[in-house]
């Protein structure tokens, strides 16, 4: 029994790791496609593309983070119980609530897209939502076959799933964009040719699944014998826990939903006109990938803490989950400052690199302190979600949503595309602070030590006078005005910079322990910097 428990552990383990790779390949992916899709279509196609785009990012969501994660839940308690579980009859269930559930977003879209088109101040945005309701017909097939694999175990299928539509959707995306754009036809029909794209990525994924499923005889092997599962109690399950799940990364896309919805038309009420507004909507919007990168790259780090955590949780060994838990928390302070400070300081050349001119710089800054607060956020969320607090973290994200709405109205009407980013980084910040309470009072210890925040502070400075320095250095050599090359050279010269410099200050001066760094990926070549006294 030892060895089978043992062998479960290992096969947990390595099936978490597959998904976690596949995970960060696809956000990289969703992210870092939008820069040559703007490219291609400019300020004012990235604003229609954007416009959109979050619908089709819940879907997504649901059917990656939420669903399969419920359903693969229930098949795994139940494998583990001695009663015999009808897995047809479950599956068939699940498949006939989210079908249910499918259809219904996908008719509100379609049959409202006039209206939400409307809200949005621009009903040539109305066929393009129509487009995008169809992701949600997508939602059970794709929702049910991954968490079924994932249940018993099997977390290739889901992994293979995954990178296979984001390939073929950013394939899809950038190819039809660059034909359509070519061809000369409007914007809006680029717009409609990438998000088409986004649903043969869906397409492929449900192929790939059902292309294994039929091949391993899968539906064959199901029993349909023992306890039935009650119709009822499933669609709660699946429809409130599937939600909760995958809140933390809905929380972006939610934030960005908002700014879909009313940007536009507040950037119209400060005294823009319609190409004006539009336009600076698609530039206040190249932000969203550097926050996307920025975010998945911290988390990534600080979240292959969490099954830690959760194991010492279960242990009830509360001197080592209070000892993880700062130490996840001290990682995100770590990175997210760092990240924040450097790319507001190199935001210019970033943008002219990326995009091809500085528009929109300063409030691209502005909006970049999102990185620290969201990080730290999206962490929090996690370790309160493995201790079994999924509702609280709900009603917080939806705290900060409504905050994000009233801040934009507030903001937008008075001071423009500033107030854009002023209302998303106050409303993480709310986010981050309620959840930090929270969490601090679960696990009754102080998280932000004064030694800490005094060691990532002067890291910070030092970082800052020596990023000034080299922007200085930058501009006698090759004056104010930059082009791309010289814009990428100053960025990509700056970053590797500014991070050597800190990361040793952070890492020399002893803000991890030698044991801290062997639990995170290249650990081992940072702790060379450590004293040779330091264990």
């Amino acid at each position: 029994m030892k060895v089978k428990s043992e062998d479960l552990s290992k096969n947990f383990l390595h099936g978490a790791f597959i998904l976690t790779v596949a995970a960060l390949v696809t956000k990289i992916l969703s992210a870092g496609y939008r820069i040559p899709f703007q490219n291609i279509a400019g300020d004012v196609g990235f604003y229609i593309y954007q416009q959109v785009y979050p619908f089709y990012a819940i879907a997504l969501i649901l059917s990656t983070y939420g669903f399969p994660v419920v359903i693969s839940k229930i098949i795994a308690e139940n494998q583990s119980q001695s009663t015999q579980f009808d897995k047809k009859s479950f599956l068939l269930s699940t498949f006939v609530v989210l079908g249910i559930l499918g259809f219904s977003i996908f008719f509100v879209l379609y049959a409202g897209a006039g209206w939400i088109a409307g809200i949005m101040r621009d009903v040539s945005l109305a066929p393009l939502i129509k487009i995008i309701s169809f992701s949600f017909l997508l939602l059970p097939i794709i929702s049910v076959l991954r968490g079924y694999y994932q249940g018993m175990g099997d977390m290739m299928p889901t992994a293979i799933s995954q990178v296979g539509e984001q390939l073929v959707r950013v394939f899809s995306i950038l190819l039809f964009s660059f034909v359509l754009f070519s061809q000369g036809r409007s914007l809006y029909d680029v717009g409609a040719g990438a998000l088409f794209g986004s649903l043969i990525g869906g397409l492929i994924s449900i192929s790939i699944l059902v292309t294994l499923f039929w091949f391993r005889n899968d539906w064959a092997k199901l029993s349909d014998e023992g306890v039935k599962p009650n119709f009822l109690t499933t669609a709660k399950l699946l429809l409130i826990h599937g939600i909760s799940f995958c809140i933390t990364n809905l929380v972006l896309v939610l934030i960005q939903l908002v700014d879909a919805l009313e940007l536009y038309p507040l950037l119209l009420e400060y005294g823009m006109n319609e190409g004006q507004a539009k336009q600076w909507k698609g530039v206040f919007d190249r932000g969203q990938p550097l926050i996307q990168l920025g975010t998945v790259a911290i988390t990534s780090l600080s979240l292959t803490l969490v099954p830690l955590i959760a194991q010492f949780r279960l242990q009830k060994k509360e001197r080592e989950l209070h000892h993880y838990v700062e130490l996840s928390l001290r990682l995100n302070l770590m990175l997210g400052a760092a990240s924040t400070v450097g790319l507001i300081c190199i935001m210019k050349p970033t943008n002219i690199m990326l995009y091809m001119d500085d528009k929109g710089s300063s409030v691209l800054g502005i909006l970049a302190i999102s990185i620290l607060f969201c990080s730290i956020f999206m962490t929090t969320a996690t370790i309160l979600q493995s201790m079994g607090r999924s509702y609280i973290t709900v009603a917080v994200v939806l705290s900060g949503v409504i905050l994000k709405w009233i801040l934009m109205h507030f903001y937008v009407p008075s001071i423009g595309l500033l107030g854009a980013s002023y209302s998303t980084v106050l409303s993480f910040l709310w986010m981050t602070f309620i959840l930090t309470v929270i969490l601090r009072r679960e696990i009754k210890v102080s998280f932000l030590k004064g030694k800490t925040i005094l060691l990532v502070g002067s890291a910070i400075v030092c970082m800052l006078l020596v990023l000034i320095v080299h922007r200085y250095i930058f501009a006698v050599l090759l004056g104010d005005e930059m082009n791309r090359g010289s814009a990428a050279l100053h960025a990509l010269t700056g970053v590797p910079l500014g991070a050597a410099i800190y990361l040793w200050i952070v890492i020399r001066f002893g803000l991890f322990s030698r044991y801290e760094l062997s639990l995170l990926p290249m650990g081992s070549k940072l702790s060379k910097l450590l004293p040779n006294r330091r264990s």
